[in-house]
């Protein structure tokens, strides 16, 4: 048969291979080749076919075949440099590809080919070049803009990523992909909104795009839609029931909702499918059962997790406390090592455990700005601009106030009376609140005493910042740092000229833009000031405002109803179970060694820790039924029952903040330990403002000491009782009106300092 038969058959082939006719296509092919063996367009387009089909062994072999018989090299070369990729020999891809370029260096195939490798080598820097360069050959190609779009992602070069693949959508707006990608980008970039409607085209495009469904629905999360959201994670998984993410976020979003054993039963399920080597998802696992009490599961699942990514500090930062919570301190000094090497190396570590397992100022600092500059950046689409100079200089000082505790909580247990108490002549005091609406007693307070009350629980923190902002804040104070559910990022953003961390957090933010903490003398002194980011606002007397309206049941409760013995000394701490360390409840039982008939009475948090604080009784050779547990009750009713504690001990290196000042407010004195963290030195500033410096020690061994002799002295404990009952009402740690004073007086220094362009500096508030 003639060459021109041979070219007749092979070109009819290739026109069945270019429309997807694959079966004709081979047949061309082989009967091509029964004609003429040495065909090697045919061979090679044989391969291309079983590459099509999944045989990439086999493609690789007859496509090197065809480059023994001839065929067209660069194209060859590149063909099996796709070969290559796929099966992870990303070196060989690269030696293929430089070895096309060097015959045809415009070759996009194999620029694409030699970025993928690159890419799939985590060498983005490479990757980006060869996508640039393919992209010069066919500026309008769609794939070139995607292949470059997402070396940007990977890198966090978000709005250059959306600029590339907005321009591929204007190309050819037909791909779902693209769609899918660029809202991946907006997200990236707070653009929910848009982002959101990037994804409905993807799914408008391809109504079975699992993952374009997981993505809206983790957008409509954000945004506190939380019904969308799991609509669009049940489809996700409908289409793919081994969907391991969308199962995972939907247990999230369970989570949000307070459904905890549906978020338990989805996180199951996501380790079910495949999830059980990823350790966010045992960590998520682990966050709900937690939270539902279920506490030694939830430690089971932190420990997974913890096994699968050893170098995660938020997973080891939560498995210490769960551990802590149960008072299980097997491997407590193992863990609090490794937490502390590799913030000294400086990884990312949440910064709250900090505060409860460490009185290191240094380290507390570390961990709070590592963390901020980090974490926390979430680029906001307009930046901050200071409103001061276009308002009027007479018009009130505008105040903002932002919390997720705004209910029965200790936040909000404390700073009720100074909302109400505000100079609404000088001050305009706005509540931003972005935890559940509980509607208890101090939800439905806070709501009348603010002379507005923000409800953003369900808006997403670029929301929160955008309305905020609307509000032209004066200054805002933040009252959750890094605790739980807190959103640190609306101040890493800026949202007012002057930005204070207040009360909830007793440590530093570690955010660039927080530009005071509200402290007192007692807490940060000149040796320690170095442990801040922020300037420091210092109050003449304790820096932790107070709630004189609390309820106090009058009921007298008896010690044997609260199953107390009749006599003997009673030391008590209410703490959370969280707080007692291994040396903080030795240092206990040498004070039950020493004191006869003394028991301890705790806060009963959950079973597991009573069994094992028993436990580790008895190893100390204490009678285990020295130790009593306080059921939850009402606050009024656990106000009351704390006079019938004799010294309330506290807990270190987190000390007692509102359970202390509760604890003197009913005449039960307080014994503290010092150390040189905010959080370990609260009960000494409230000790010395309400006149009992010499109840605050400063090493173990004095505190030890002090517990022991007062608790053979009677006598003294009574005369600090009748000391308090007579004169902590009348103390300045009670003077609310006279609080609000101060910290008005603060926030008018600050206002000022900030309308003049003068940059944040401590000072103390004049009495």
């Amino acid at each position: 048969m003639s060459h021109e038969r041979v070219d007749e058959l092979f070109q009819a082939a290739l026109s069945s291979h270019l429309s997807g006719r694959l079966d004709d296509a081979r047949r061309g092919y082989e009967r091509t080749l029964s004609i003429n063996p040495s065909h090697a367009s045919s061979v090679g387009h044989l391969g291309l076919i079983e590459l099509s089909t999944g045989d990439v062994k086999k493609a690789i072999s007859l496509i090197e075949q065809s480059i023994v018989l001839g065929a067209p090299k660069v194209d060859a070369l590149v063909n099996l440099a796709y070969c290559k990729n796929l099966i992870g020999f990303f070196d060989e891809a690269i030696e293929l590809c430089r070895e096309s370029l060097a015959i045809d260096n415009q070759s996009d195939g194999a620029w694409t080919n030699l970025g993928n490798a690159y890419r799939m080598l985590g060498k983005f820097s490479d990757a980006e070049f060869a996508y640039r360069s393919a992209l010069g050959i066919q500026p309008q190609y769609p794939q070139y803009l995607y292949n470059l779009a997402n070396i940007y992602v990977l890198v966090g070069r978000y709005r250059e990523s959306v600029d590339l693949l907005r321009h591929s959508c204007s190309i050819d707006p037909s791909v779902p992909e693209t769609h899918n990608a660029l809202g991946t980008s907006l997200v990236r970039l707070g653009d929910l909104e848009e982002a959101i409607r990037h994804f409905s085209r993807a799914i408008e495009l391809n109504g079975a795009f699992a993952e374009a469904f997981n993505n809206r629905g983790s957008a409509y999360r954000d945004l506190g839609r939380f019904v969308e959201a799991l609509g669009d994670f049940d489809r996700a998984i409908y289409i793919n029931p081994s969907y391991v993410q969308a199962y995972s976020n939907r247990g999230t979003v369970f989570r949000d909702l307070g459904r905890l054993k549906e978020a338990i039963t989805s996180h199951s399920q996501a380790i079910s499918v495949g999830g059980d080597s990823i350790p966010e998802i045992w960590g998520n696992l682990g966050n709900a059962l937690i939270e539902r009490g279920e506490r030694l599961d939830g430690i089971h699942a932190y420990r997974q997790s913890f096994s699968l990514q050893e170098r995660n500090n938020k997973c080891l930062g939560e498995l210490i406390i769960a551990e802590l919570m149960v008072c299980d301190w097997t491997y407590t000094q193992l863990r609090k090592n490794r937490f502390a090497s590799d913030i000294e190396n400086d990884s990312i570590a949440p910064p709250f455990i900090t505060l409860g397992i460490f009185d290191s100022l240094v380290l507390q600092r570390r961990a709070a700005t590592n963390y901020a500059l980090s974490t926390l950046g979430i680029r906001s689409n307009e930046p901050f601009r200071l409103h001061g100079a276009s308002r009027a200089e007479q018009e009130k000082i505008r105040v903002g106030y932002f919390s997720m505790d705004f209910r029965e909580h200790p936040v909000a247990t404390l700073i009720s009376e100074l909302i109400e108490n505000h100079d609404r002549d000088k001050f305009e005091i706005i509540a931003f609140s972005f935890g559940q609406n509980t509607k208890d007693l101090y939800r439905k307070r806070l709501e009348m005493a603010f002379d507005k009350f923000i409800d953003l629980q369900s808006k997403s923190v670029i929301e929160t910042i955008e309305i905020a902002r609307g509000h032209c804040l004066d200054i805002a104070l933040d009252l959750g740092g890094h605790t739980r559910d807190a959103r640190p990022q609306i101040f890493f953003e800026r949202v007012a000229p002057v930005q204070i961390n207040y009360l909830g957090y007793p440590g530093t933010s570690g955010i660039p833009n927080m530009d005071y903490i509200v402290a007192d003398r007692h807490l940060i002194d000149s040796n320690t000031t170095h442990g801040y980011t922020e300037a420091v606002i210092y109050l003449p007397d304790s820096y932790q405002p107070n709630d004189t309206k609390k309820v106090i049941s009058g009921s007298l409760m008896s010690r044997g109803e609260c199953r107390l013995p009749t006599e003997g000394v009673v030391y008590a701490c209410f703490n959370n179970n969280w707080k007692i360390t291994p040396e903080v409840f030795r240092s206990w039982m040498k004070i039950l060694d020493n004191v006869q008939k003394s028991v301890l009475w705790l806060y009963q948090d959950n079973e597991f820790s009573e069994k094992n604080l028993r436990i580790e009784a008895k190893k100390a050779s204490i009678d285990p039924d020295r130790l009593v547990f306080a059921k939850r009750l009402p606050q009024p009713i656990h106000l009351a029952r704390y006079r019938l504690a004799d010294l309330f001990l506290d807990t270190f290196p987190y000390g007692a903040h509102t359970t202390a000042s509760d604890a003197l407010w009913v005449g039960t004195p307080v014994l503290t330990r010092r150390g040189e963290t905010f959080a370990s030195r609260v009960a000494s500033s409230l000790l010395h403002t309400v006149g009992l410096p010499e109840l605050v020690t400063n090493t173990d061994a004095e505190y030890v000491q002090k517990a022991i002799a007062l608790g053979k002295e009677p006598l003294s404990l009574s005369k600090y009782r009748d000391f308090l009952e007579a004169s902590v009402k009348k103390s300045k740690l009670y003077d609310t009106a006279i609080y609000t004073r101060h910290l008005e007086y603060a926030y008018k220094q600050v206002h000022l300092a900030s309308r003049e362009g003068r940059a944040p500096k401590s000072f103390e508030v004049a009495v």
